[in-house]
């Protein structure tokens, strides 16, 4: 089998341009006051400001032979556009509407994981946090004594080309304070397609197989935070679903 690598020509432009995007975007910025702005940013002590940084870029994949699904297996890095990180945070100055902002991604463009999470805070009203995973699962390396493997054949009975995802988010009311409501809900689901094996008596027969599951969670309650006190009271559930086509 032969490695998989870029050519030097595009080795050497792809290195140039993720250098120059990965310099330019970093970024600190505070916005100047004008006459007409609140008297709030005063207050706060600081003007509205985003800081934090973005890297992207273009990967190029050079494959010029051996086996794909090997390759998809073992790296799996796609070709294209990439958002490949970004970390940022926006601060206001009147915090009217929220007093910071966090937004983190990484992955995104269709590597085989990607990330997202923003966090949303003003102080004493609420807290809120979301959560996104996806994960991409491909595996049609042989799993058995294959008797054509030395002819180049590559097989197997039991290969996936799936996406595993999940989403949390949890959302806490008046924090800091006394008694603290939230509320919170969970997804974890994957879909995706492979090959599976079909047994009739002594005999296995690799098949098309399609599966998708889903599980759901909510959540709620409220914590009580006294000087010597400290208690949660929590109620939630669970649905989930399975399902398999051969």
């Amino acid at each position: 089998m032969t490695t998989h690598a870029l050519s030097p020509s595009r080795l050497g432009l792809a290195r140039a341009l993720l250098a120059l995007l990965a310099a330019a975007p970093l970024f600190a910025q505070d916005t100047p006051k004008t006459a007409d702005q609140p008297a709030a940013a005063d207050a706060a002590g600081h003007d509205d400001a985003v800081e934090g940084y973005i890297e992207a870029g273009y990967r190029w994949v050079d494959f010029r032979g051996g086996s794909f699904d090997t390759y998809r297996s073992v790296v799996n890095l796609g070709e294209g556009p990439k958002l490949f990180d970004v970390d940022a945070l926006i601060r206001s100055a009147d915090r009217k509407y929220f007093d910071r902002i966090s937004i983190k991604a990484m992955g995104w463009g269709g590597d085989p994981y990607t990330t997202a999470r923003l966090d949303a805070f003003k102080e004493r009203t609420y807290d809120w946090r979301i959560d996104y995973r996806n994960i991409a699962y491909y595996n049609f390396l042989p799993s058995f004594a294959d008797p054509l493997l030395s002819t180049g054949a590559l097989f197997t009975e039991n290969a996936w080309d799936t996406r595993i995802r999940t989403f949390d988010t949890e959302l806490r009311l008046l924090p800091g304070t006394r008694f603290v409501p939230y509320f919170a809900y969970d997804r974890n689901w994957n879909d995706g397609s492979g090959i599976t094996t079909f047994e009739t008596d002594s005999n296995q027969y690799p098949v098309s197989n399609s599966i998708s599951s889903k599980d759901d969670r909510y959540r709620g309650g409220v914590q009580i935070q006294l000087p010597k006190f400290h208690a949660t009271g929590e109620a939630g559930g669970t649905s989930f679903s399975d399902g398999q086509f051969v």
